[in-house]
């Protein structure tokens, strides 16, 4: 008996050291596509500078595949900051108005390589270049998560056969084929946008009203926040807002899905299941916003109205304008509320906006 507990316990032990080994023995994680790319070398960041359109995107994005009879002609503007750092900013057309996205692409490890940061470490974006002439032009690739893309940049709209060849047999090398490969039209640009309706990132919610049962709770708890607003590539909107919790800041991120209707955007709350309904109703862009929603769920529903300010303070027409409306929304005085400012809500809960796009766009938020 007692030897055959012991060969028991031998085997045993046997066991838990060929899986030990065996762990050891784990290959490493795959490579990601994009470590496989081989950025330009000898490029001088400084050649990249200026104006460039966009020709040609190879990516299994769906949401491209789905608009593919709908792009839009293209053209970035390149600027080197500090000699390591890329500051790109890109105007198309949406619902047929110019938008101006502004990107800032951090030097990652190695020359060639940038890194555009994002609101989780899952929105982060890996850019490599990989191959240029600067007079003539350029080739990015781009990964997000696990998928890659491919654009193809020219100095004019138009390229010659054989630069698109070199792109045609990038994308091949990628993984990518021809069937997710679009060109983009060479005439419609937009080079500039105008500027008396250009949304910046930080915005200071100064006045809320609501009738939902978490508003009468918490009314008394509630302080001035921040918010910035950035724009994806497919026209929906980024928010981040910032506000203070007790003795800290609690930073919230929403996505805002566009509609077919200017100015209105739809969001699914993923905690509470809740729809909303969001319609800017009235901005100028340089001093105040005012965003109507509509938020409904299994047991109800609410509206909410918000005012957004560029500066801390709004004039009392301003403030009037927003307790008016509110009031016509069919909420009470006691549902409407000016928001106090606080140390907290001044300080800490200031996102950067260097780390956000800038939106610029005949669109109201």
């Amino acid at each position: 008996m007692a030897a055959l507990q012991t060969l028991l316990l031998l085997g045993l032990l046997l066991t838990a050291r060929g899986q030990r080994a065996a762990r050891r023995r784990r290959p490493p994680p795959p490579q990601s596509p994009l470590e496989k790319v081989a950025a330009q070398e000898g490029l001088s960041l400084h050649q990249l500078s200026g104006k460039w359109f966009l020709v040609g995107m190879a990516s299994r994005c769906s949401h491209l595949a789905e608009h593919s009879h709908q792009l839009e002609a293209t053209m970035v503007t390149m600027t080197t900051l500090d000699g390591q750092s890329l500051a790109i900013s890109t105007f198309r057309k949406m619902d047929r108005m110019c938008w101006e996205i502004r990107q800032h692409y951090l030097p990652a490890q190695a020359p060639g390589r940038f890194l555009l940061k994002g609101h989780r470490k899952s929105n982060k974006v890996d850019m490599v270049v990989g191959e240029a002439d600067p007079s003539s032009f350029i080739i990015l690739y781009y990964q997000k998560g696990r998928n890659i893309s491919v654009k193809l940049y020219g100095r004019s709209s138009l390229v010659s056969d054989a630069v698109a060849d070199k792109f045609e047999q990038r994308v091949r090398a990628v993984g990518l084929s021809e069937d997710v490969t679009y060109y983009f039209p060479t005439y419609g640009f937009c080079d500039s946008a105008d500027e008396s309706h250009v949304l910046d990132g930080r915005w200071y919610s100064i006045g809320l009203a609501s009738n939902s049962d978490w508003f009468k709770e918490k009314r008394h708890l509630m302080k001035m926040c921040t918010t910035i607003i950035s724009a994806t590539a497919e026209g929906n909107l980024e928010v981040t807002s910032t506000y203070p919790k007790g003795d800290q800041c609690v930073t919230r991120n929403s996505l805002y899905t566009k509609t077919e209707q200017p100015g209105r955007f739809t969001y699914t709350s993923p905690r509470w299941g809740s729809k909303h309904n969001i319609h800017v109703v009235d901005t100028n862009y340089e001093e105040y916003a005012l965003v109507a929603t509509q938020i409904s769920k299994g047991t109800g529903s609410s509206t909410m109205v918000l005012l957004y300010s560029r500066t801390k303070e709004l004039s009392p027409e301003r403030l009037e304008m927003f307790t008016e409306f509110s009031r016509g929304q069919g909420l009470t005085d006691d549902e409407i509320l000016i928001l106090p400012q606080t140390g907290r809500a001044t300080s800490c809960c200031q996102p950067d906006p260097q780390q956000h796009h800038r939106l610029v766009t005949t669109l109201p938020i």
